[in-house]
């Protein structure tokens, strides 16, 4: 029989790494700046006014997913 790479040689091509990375990446980054963001727009308005930040943000990634996942 002809020699298999391991499992981690197989894990480890970057281009199977890039998509997991970069929604990791972006997880954490909304995690740490957007209670930030939001507070911030809270004290230039209302805490309801800044609560429709990640309400419009979500709406745009909802809208533009299909876009992601035509280019696969």
């Amino acid at each position: 029989m002809g020699e298999r790479p391991s499992s981690v040689v197989r894990r480890s091509r970057p281009q199977e790494a890039a998509p997991p990375a970069t929604a990791t990446a972006t997880g954490y980054l909304g995690l740490l700046a957007g209670p930030a963001a939001i507070g911030g727009l809270a004290s230039l308005s209302t805490l309801p006014a800044a609560f429709t930040l990640p309400v419009v943000l979500a709406a745009c990634v909802a809208l533009t997913a299909h876009r992601a996942l035509e280019q696969r």
